[in-house]
């Protein structure tokens, strides 16, 4: 089961996570937001359109709603393992995105310089491709892919 705080529950600034913390299961994980869908699209369309580090809050993506996520290493190959709070996903076009339980991604994300740092890869880009939602306690997550390691 994951050991992460609940992305829903009300932190005040001094009981909230820090950015980049350490799990015994997961290694480092880094509390970020998500935007679904496709980056040439303007977020519409499907897939992960970009991922925000928390300490990269100040960036601005229009209108494009965002979404609480834990971001670590996938340990079985290169990729990330994204989580996201049961209740959290409720609040999203979750047929349109997940479609069988499954997030298509039909173009490469570029993960932000923060996101790397924190988690010390030098994974540049997440692959596009289909992805099955797997369930772990009170969290859903993806495990996508990398399409360079550069």
């Amino acid at each position: 089961m994951v050991s992460l705080p609940h992305l829903n529950a009300p932190f005040s600034e001094k009981d909230s996570p820090p950015p980049f913390f350490h799990t015994q299961s997961y290694g480092v994980v880094i509390r970020c937001e998500v935007i679904f869908g496709s980056p040439s699209m303007d977020c519409r369309g499907t897939g992960i359109c970009k991922i925000i580090s928390t300490e990269e809050l100040t960036d601005t993506v229009g209108l494009c709603t965002r979404f609480p996520a834990y971001v670590s290493l996938r340990h079985d190959r290169p990729g990330l393992l994204i989580f996201f709070s049961k209740d959290q996903l409720a609040n999203i076009e979750f047929s349109r995105h997940f479609t069988d339980n499954t997030l298509r991604m039909d173009e490469v994300c570029p993960l932000p310089e923060l996101v790397r740092k924190g988690l010390k890869t030098n994974i540049r880009n997440l692959a596009p491709g289909s992805y099955r939602l797997g369930h772990d306690g009170e969290y859903v997550f993806i495990a996508v892919g990398s399409c360079d390691t550069i």
